[in-house]
Formats: structure tokens, C-alpha cells, sequence
């Protein structure tokens, strides 16, 4: 199977990103063909899904996954096909769950595919979208943040309690970001905030310098364990993540995924 990738993040190639006032494209999309089978590229509940018979007005769908593997937390979604799971279910790596279509708001040649014409057997503007929006768990809501939403209204709640706080949802890109981008693509230090700094204080937690709970947000308590992982790791300890303790950490996390399966 040779897919072909199409609009990458942050681009704009057709008018309905400009129209909704997002800056850009919120994932990266592929061209496999209508109706190839798509495979799992993360382990993580299908916490979410969304299918032609409950689809919204646009008529999208997709399917939501819940990827947390200690250090990365984020919803991985897979939209515009037709999905083969149920809400609740595990999804784990290399799984089949679904295959490609055009649900939803789609272009071919820059000429929008509408419903109409989807339901009338156009299989043109087929691809599945990848997109990747970092969360953080907690074990309540609070109005000044959105939250990930479950297959109703509500706020989206595990099994075990946790809710799961959007960590930069006006960002632009509702909270989304470049699924190709490493995770840590920038020098931190006190006073930054971010997905980053969340999963920067989760590392240091599991390696046993951060005794907090990850907020996002670069204070005093980070600048000390930052400086301890450096030290444990022959870097002069100077508080500041950068380049060099940017790489060795950048190794703790797993590799960025490869989107097509060939």
C-alpha cells in the first residue's frame, strides 16, 4: 500500500480552516484509498467515536483515542473513516479499527466533496486525518479550562476518575499540535509553560527529582529537579533545559509515529 501524504499541519489549502477562524490545518492527512484498512499507530482506548449515524451536521467521524504512556498524555484522533470499534474499546498498536473514507467536510482539487454527494457514492476527497492534542488528567473540572469531551456533552471521565484538561486549547489550533514535532523542540526555564514542561515534569517525577504533581508550568521546584537530572547525567546543573539536556531527554520518549503502513 503507497499513501500519499496531503495537507500537513498548520497549512491551508482549502477555504474551511480561514472560515472557522483556526490558523491552520490542526493534523496531517494521508491518501490511502477509499476503503484501505487503517491501523492503530498508538495503544489507547477508543474513549471516543464518532460514526455516520451519530455524526454531527458536518457529518465527520472518527475515532478518539486516549494515549497515555507515563510520560506523553494526548488525544490521537483518526477522522473521515469509517471506524470499526466501539466506544470503550482497547485499541492497541497495529490494530485494524478503521477504513478510509470521505465522512465529513472534504475537498478534492480544492472543490468541496459535500454530503450530498458523499451520500450519492463520490469516493473523491477520501484520506484519514491524524491529529494529536495534549492533555493533562485531573481529578476534577474547573471553569476556566475545556476539557476533553466524551460521546455526549460532558466532560470525558476515565474509569479511574480523571478528567483530561486540554493543556493549550488557544493555541490557535484548538489545542492541537504538529503530531511530527518532538515533543521537546525548545529550551525551557523558569517561567514557561506548556505541553512540554507537563511531560519534562513527569520525566523528572518518574526519575524521582520532581516529588509535585505536573502542572505545565516551569517554577522554582522544576529548576531544582532539572538541575539534579543534569547532574545525575554528567551536565552542568544550571536549572536550564537546553540543547544538550533537550537531547538526553528526548531519548526517554517514544519515537514520533510513522503515519502509513506500507
Amino acid at each position: 500500500m503507497t499513501c500519499v501524504q496531503g495537507q500537513g499541519f498548520g497549512q491551508n489549502l482549502n477555504p474551511s480552516y480561514k472560515q472557522t477562524g483556526i490558523a491552520g490545518h490542526p493534523g496531517i492527512d494521508e491518501s490511502c484509498g477509499f476503503g484501505t484498512p487503517g491501523h492503530a499507530i498508538y495503544d489507547g482506548p477508543a474513549y471516543k467515536v464518532v460514526t455516520p449515524a451519530n455524526a454531527g451536521p458536518e457529518g465527520f467521524t472518527g475515532v478518539f483515542q486516549l494515549v497515555d504512556d507515563g510520560l506523553e498524555c494526548f488525544e490521537w484522533l483518526t477522522g473521515h473513516c469509517d471506524p470499526l470499534v466501539q466506544p470503550g474499546t482497547p485499541v492497541h498498536k497495529g490494530d485494524l479499527f478503521f477504513t478510509e473514507a470521505n465522512h465529513g467536510k472534504v475537498y478534492s482539487g480544492n472543490i468541496e466533496i459535500t454530503l450530498a454527494m458523499q451520500k450519492a457514492g463520490n469516493k473523491a476527497g477520501a484520506h484519514r486525518h491524524y491529529q494529536k492534542r495534549p492533555v493533562m488528567p485531573v481529578p476534577s473540572t474547573d471553569w476556566r479550562y475545556e476539557y476533553l469531551g466524551g460521546q455526549t456533552s460532558s466532560p470525558y471521565r476515565d474509569p479511574q476518575g480523571n478528567y483530561y484538561r486540554i493543556i493549550e486549547p488557544y493555541n490557535g489550533f484548538n489545542g492541537c499540535v504538529d503530531p511530527l514535532r518532538p515533543t521537546f523542540y525548545r529550551d525551557l526555564t523558569v517561567g514557561r509553560s506548556g505541553y512540554d514542561v507537563f511531560v519534562l515534569q513527569r520525566l523528572l517525577r518518574r526519575k524521582g527529582y520532581f516529588g509535585a504533581e505536573p502542572t505545565a508550568f516551569f517554577g522554582a521546584f522544576t529548576a531544582v529537579a532539572v538541575a539534579k537530572y543534569q547532574s545525575a547525567n554528567g551536565i552542568t546543573p544550571t536549572s536550564y533545559f537546553g540543547p544538550l539536556t533537550r537531547t538526553l531527554a528526548l531519548r526517554e520518549l517514544s519515537p514520533l509515529p510513522v503515519l502509513s503502513r506500507e
